[in-house]
């Protein structure tokens, strides 16, 4: 183990897809770049990219290791893709809209080491892509043991604010294709195997959000992705058959029955806290 977390090499990778801005993916790049310590290596996956996008990534050549890939949306497809050029065991997760405040490596690297966990994430405060306003917060039980209790009712991580150890998640298969929840099957799986989980409150990255966001989060091929975890967790004894019910309801009512503004207020409301 290095003496200090400022001697640890770590890389860091970014997926880029047709959805995300020229603008956005500067000021994400920017943010990673100026982390201390600074990343030993950052690696951007280009999505099925064309125009200012892709010029924009073409432009860090030479800053970063860039794949140019066509996943058809598959994001687990474009996720491992990115996590096999990482040349380091400890790994960072960025999205291409949001933006890494400073200290958020030095800050996971440090509880990563002290605790020993195999993912660390941290807190997030969303802002309106539109306006920039920045809004309210979303942070996340802090202990292996909470966050394992957390998990079996929502996903227990900000996916985009965390590090990991690269052999344990290619130990778990890496990546898996569900739609819009690869993230939440990796945690799952991982939790199966034993490894350690640690969450900071800090809040680590702004994350942009639209109604588009909400819009994502409803609908039946959403709530379908979000039955069958629940079923693989049943299935492994995860979760009771009551929990399974209740989440399942919970779910259906939230992505299926409510209208996109009412989901936002929803989420704003009583799944974020103001800080």
């Amino acid at each position: 183990m290095p003496k200090r977390c400022t001697d640890v090499k770590y890389s860091v990778f970014i997926n880029v897809c047709a959805g995300d801005t020229a603008d956005g993916f500067s000021r994400a790049f920017q943010s990673i770049k100026e982390q201390i310590p600074p990343p030993d290596q950052i690696v951007v996956c280009a999505d099925d990219l064309c125009g200012e996008l892709l010029e924009k990534v073409r432009a860090c050549e030479g800053l970063a290791d860039i794949i140019y890939i066509s996943s058809n949306g598959d994001h687990a497809k474009a996720r491992n893709a990115a996590l096999s050029m990482c040349r380091n065991e400890i790994v960072g997760v960025m999205d291409a809209d949001d933006v890494a405040l400073k200290g958020r490596f030095k800050t996971l690297l440090e509880i990563m080491y002290s605790s020993n966990a195999h993912v660390v994430g941290g807190a997030i405060r969303e802002f309106d892509k539109i306006s920039g306003k920045r809004l309210n917060v979303r942070s996340l039980p802090k202990t292996d043991s909470e966050i394992k209790k957390y998990l079996k009712k929502r996903c227990p991580f900000n996916h985009m604010t965390v590090i990991y150890k690269k052999s344990a998640v290619e130990k778990c298969g890496g990546y898996r294709s569900l739609y819009c929840n690869e993230d939440y099957f990796l945690w799952v799986r991982m939790a199966q195997n034993g490894f350690l989980f640690a969450n900071t409150d800090q809040v680590l990255c702004l994350a942009g959000v639209s109604d588009s966001s909400y819009a994502r989060r409803g609908g039946v091929e959403f709530f379908e992705s979000e039955k069958a975890l629940q079923s693989y967790m049943l299935d492994n004894g995860m979760i009771s058959r009551f929990r399974y019910v209740l989440n399942v309801t919970i779910r259906f009512a939230v992505q299926r029955l409510m209208p996109v503004k009412m989901r936002k207020m929803f989420y704003s409301v009583f799944l974020r806290r103001k800080r």
